[in-house]
């Protein structure tokens, strides 16, 4: 589990005292290394859709990710990873 506040709340502990078979694991506040999506996708759209681009407002920079994700996601289907 990352660090979030709901996993820290009041009722995820009282959760996981009641069930004491759930074991968890908290990660450090950034591991990329231990978060595939972190390592492998948000480095790559970082560098696809931002670096030598600009972008005019919120909105443009959020279409030009959604594309690249959609793009992504029909790649992985069609198993072309190129």
């Amino acid at each position: 589990m990352d660090n979030a506040s709901f996993h820290l709340s009041r009722t995820t502990r009282r959760f996981l005292e009641a069930h004491p078979e759930i074991k968890p694991f908290y990660l450090p506040r950034y591991a990329p290394k231990l978060n595939e999506v972190d390592r492998r996708v948000n480095r790559q759209l970082k560098k696809d859709i931002s670096t030598n681009h600009t972008h005019n407002n919120l909105e443009d920079l959020e279409d030009a990710a959604r594309e690249y994700l959609a793009r992504h996601n029909r790649r992985h289907k069609l198993g072309d990873f190129t």
